[in-house]
């Protein structure tokens, strides 16, 4: 359940605010989530559903740097509730598999570009 540390990362993640839909593996129904950071090999997502470690999910992720939504999976690696606003969210660290090439580059892109400029301030 806790967060593995950050030294077990094979890439390093930049904190951005992004949009992401998913769905579970086994489920048909999509649902949008706030992803919190990003790496090339995975994300932190916040949702109002609890997940198990190692459930599957689709996801489609838009990135400001890439022309089309990537379509991949993930597969979650923890869960943690976390309360946010009075209202109790669920944080997960989710690990990307099986990544076409082409998603690589674009998150691989993506990263660099996030890491070299720094979040704009939040009005």
């Amino acid at each position: 359940m806790a967060e593995p540390p950050s030294q077990r990362r094979a890439s390093p993640r930049a904190s951005r605010h992004l949009t992401a839909r998913y769905r579970r593996a086994t489920e048909t129904t999509w649902h949008v989530a706030a992803l919190r950071d990003i790496s090339q090999d995975g994300a932190r997502l916040t949702s109002e559903l609890a997940f198990r470690p190692q459930e599957l999910l689709v996801m489609e992720l838009g990135l400001p740097v890439f022309p089309q939504d990537i379509h991949l999976s993930a597969r979650v690696v923890w869960d943690r509730a976390v309360a946010l606003g009075g209202l109790t969210w669920h944080e997960c660290g989710l690990v990307f598999t099986a990544l076409p090439d082409e998603a690589k580059k674009a998150l691989a892109g993506a990263v660099h570009r996030f890491l070299s400029r720094p979040p704009s301030p939040r009005r």
